[in-house]
């Protein structure tokens, strides 16, 4: 694969990343869905798992990313993150710490 080819792909999922802001989840997948399929369709014969894993991990980033800012006060982080199965004291934690996304 082309480096300028991917830093391509990168910057067209960064728009969308970006412009997803205050939109639903469901929405931003949708919206990702035909860029990573079609990119993925035309780069098939390059079997490197270890590149496709690296994307797989970077996109889960972003989007666990845009649950973290939707969630915008450290009580609902807090609460969210409970029902998650997290424990209390670490959610709270996690909720507070000021790192952001």
């Amino acid at each position: 694969m082309a480096q300028k080819s991917v830093k391509r792909l990168w910057t067209k999922l960064h728009k969308i990343f970006n412009t997803a802001r205050g939109t639903s989840l469901g929405w931003t997948i949708k919206t990702i869905t035909p860029v990573l399929r079609g990119w993925r369709n035309y780069y098939r014969p390059d079997d490197r798992k270890k590149y496709w894993e690296e994307m797989d991990e970077r996109i889960r980033h972003h989007l666990r990313k845009l649950i973290w800012i939707a969630w915008k006060k450290p009580k609902t982080r807090e609460r969210n993150l409970v029902k998650l199965g997290i424990d209390p004291e670490r959610a709270w934690k996690s909720s507070v710490n000021g790192r952001g996304a």
